[in-house]
């Protein structure tokens, strides 16, 4: 597993967040023309609100996985350093993690790892360290085995 494949496979899945986000938009919208076509009253003013609530929600999911998608578009495929910093894949001996957007857990064929953002405390710790040293968070000792 290579950098190239990890950060693929994060762009390919906020690709697929971004997708399904707007599929769901799309719905709202329909459901939103058809409430206003067919309804009068309290009741459609309280189905309205909820259905402009949920468009807000969605916009602003929709928005968050954009600014991931920016993110880890700004990362150099050719720049490679041995201490962790942002874009780095760093494999230690409690997991291995992606120090680029906050996605979470992502699942790579049989390689799991946690995408974090660079601002995560976790990433904190471990930024400017390489392979052998060691870093303390919440009273666990990490130390690195590799960094790519």
């Amino acid at each position: 597993m290579n950098r190239e494949e990890i950060i693929s496979y994060c762009k390919k899945k906020v690709f697929e967040k971004l997708e399904a986000l707007n599929s769901e938009l799309k719905e709202l919208q329909n459901s939103m023309e058809n409430e206003t076509k067919s309804s009068v009253g309290d009741k459609h003013e309280v189905g309205s609100a909820m259905l402009h609530l949920e468009a807000e929600k969605l916009g602003q999911q929709l928005m968050t996985n954009e600014q991931h998608l920016e993110v880890l578009n700004k990362i150099e495929l050719t720049q490679i350093d041995s201490r962790v910093s942002f874009g780095s894949f760093v494999v230690t001996d409690k997991g291995s993690f992606f120090i680029s957007s906050a996605l979470g857990m992502m699942d790579l064929s049989t390689h799991k790892f946690f995408a974090l953002s660079p601002a995560a405390p976790l990433a904190k710790e471990m930024t400017g360290l390489q392979t052998g040293e060691q870093f303390k968070f919440n009273g666990n000792t990490f130390r690195i085995l590799n960094v790519l």
